[in-house]
């Protein structure tokens, strides 16, 4: 019981897991965009671009899931 509590839980994890993955790439990439000048010039992703990253982030949760799944 303990164990399915557990693959439950991780299972729903992989969206949160997924969105931080790829904003912090976007983050890197904004650094390398600003030639890793983070001293003077700020490294952000805009709200919007955010917000369209979510909907690729459950997409990849998704599928991770559903490996998961075929694997057990």
């Amino acid at each position: 019981k303990i164990i399915a509590f557990e693959c439950a839980s991780l299972r729903k994890s992989y969206f949160q897991v997924w969105a931080s993955l790829i904003l912090y790439r976007q983050i890197l990439d904004s650094i390398e965009a600003n030639d890793y000048n983070n001293f003077t010039k700020r490294a952000y992703v805009g709200k919007w671009k955010k917000i369209l990253t979510l909907p690729v982030a459950y997409g990849r949760a998704l599928v991770m899931a559903s490996m998961q799944v075929v694997r057990s």
